[in-house]
């Protein structure tokens, strides 16, 4: 997994890229089953709502720095 973090005006964009998926059989636990690019979008769905909870939070002011 990479992680890189990019100055866009005053706020900073965040990218998430897994790879090697295409190295985990078919048929491995981690993708419950799902054909490929299934399992891609469901995965991309699950990040995507992670980092919107925690965007959420943070903009209520949960999680900050005291």
């Amino acid at each position: 997994m990479t992680v890189t973090f990019e100055a866009v005006e005053d706020e900073t964009r965040v990218t998430v890229e897994h790879r090697g998926w295409d190295t985990v059989p078919a048929t491995h636990v981690d993708k419950h089953g799902f054909p490929g690019p299934l399992f891609l979008q469901r995965h991309a769905e699950w990040w995507r709502a992670l980092l919107g909870s925690l965007k959420s939070k943070l903009d209520a002011g949960e999680g900050a720095p005291r």
